[in-house]
Order: C-alpha cells, then structure tokens, then sequence
C-alpha cells in the first residue's frame, strides 16, 4: 500500500510541491521508504535531521566572512529544496520547538519565502517533502507539533508494524539467521507486542523494535 502511495504522489500534477507526513512505530519503515522512493523513481534525494537544527536560521544558511568581505552560504537543505524533482526528507519533524518550525510555515504554505540577508527562497516544481514522527509521549525529545505546521502535510502514509511473516523474512534477509530461528524470534516479538500497553498484571512497558 505504501509503494503504490508514493508512485501516486510522483505521477500526482495536482500540486507544485506535495507534503507527506509519514507515521508509525519505530524501525517500520518510515525513513527508509523515502529513501525507497527516490530510488524507484529516480529522484534526487536529501535528508535533514531536525533534532540537529537548534536556530531558525540554519534551515537557510548564515552570513560568511571572506577576505574583508561578507557573504551567504546557503544551507544544503535549501539547495535541495531549489533543485526540484528532490525527495525532501525532515526526519524526525516533531524534534523541533515551536521556535524552530516557525520558519517553515509560510514556506511550505506558499512554497516560497524571504531571508534577510539573502533574498528570496522557492520551493522548485514537483518537490516531495516527508516528515517523519514517532507519535507519543514516550518519546523523549519530541514537542507538541503546531497545528499550523501539521495542517500543510495534507497526505498522511501509517505504517504499521510487521507481521510474524514479514519479521522472519526482514532477519533471514538482514541478518541470515536460520529461519527456524527467525520464526521464534517473531514468535516473541509478537508475544511482547500484545501484552504491550495491556494495564495490569502480566502487561509491558514498551514493545521489541525491529532494530
């Protein structure tokens, strides 16, 4: 369901760029179907880690010194966003602080905005952004998303977790363990998943990730 979503968003003219906001468990694929994406279809693909963007102003770049004189480096985030045709990855958008996702409204709004000191950025056509968020409280080091902010990714893809099946082919192919192994290990993982987030005697703290 995932793959054909994402060839209906590259064949889709109805927008000049899309915005994808993909949610679901830890380690079910959200990062690595972008990544996919781009592969399949030949895109141009960049990733920026927002937990890692502490000042609005590093989405864009910073003023230079150079030889007596000053100039804008611009950011490699905003050179991917220029190219068009990219696959935009903002791993992890609920990391941000309000603080820091102000930037992105009025950009992502009207795919172009302007930065003092270096002029005007625009979204090039047929760009693809994917926010990817782990959704929860028991995440630590994500904030409240601005509705604002969430209201421009109008196409949400859920990823959900692996079936027992689909866990034993993911640790034959990954790791090559022997398959009756991987099916027990699927086994458990599945056991620990039901009884996570069961209230009382017997429940788990947390299900058993991919990684």
């Amino acid at each position: 369901k995932v793959k054909k979503m994402g060839k209906a968003l590259c064949s889709s003219t109805s927008e000049r760029c899309k915005k994808v906001r993909a949610e679901g468990p830890p380690s079910s694929g959200k990062s690595d179907w972008c990544v996919w994406l781009a592969a399949t279809e030949k895109r141009p693909f960049f990733s920026i880690n927002c937990a890692t963007v502490r000042e609005p102003q590093q989405w864009f770049g910073e003023p230079q010194a150079k030889k007596g004189s000053t100039y804008w480096r611009v950011s490699e985030f905003v050179k991917a966003i220029e190219l068009g045709g990219c696959v935009v990855r903002l791993e992890e958008l609920n990391r941000l602080s309000s603080y820091i996702q102000n930037p992105l409204l009025e950009l992502l709004e009207d795919g172009r905005t302007h930065v003092e000191g270096y002029g005007m950025v625009e979204i090039g056509p047929d760009t693809i952004f994917v926010a990817t968020m782990n959704i929860g409280l028991q995440y630590q080091g994500t904030y409240k998303m601005c509705e604002s902010l969430l209201s421009r990714f109008a196409v949400k893809v859920e990823f959900s977790p692996l079936t027992e099946a689909q866990t034993t082919k993911t640790l034959v192919a990954r790791t090559g363990v022997d398959i009756e192994v991987a099916k027990k290990l699927a086994t458990v993982k599945a056991q620990v998943d039901a009884k996570t987030g069961v209230v009382g005697t017997g429940s788990y703290d947390h299900p058993i990730t991919y990684r």
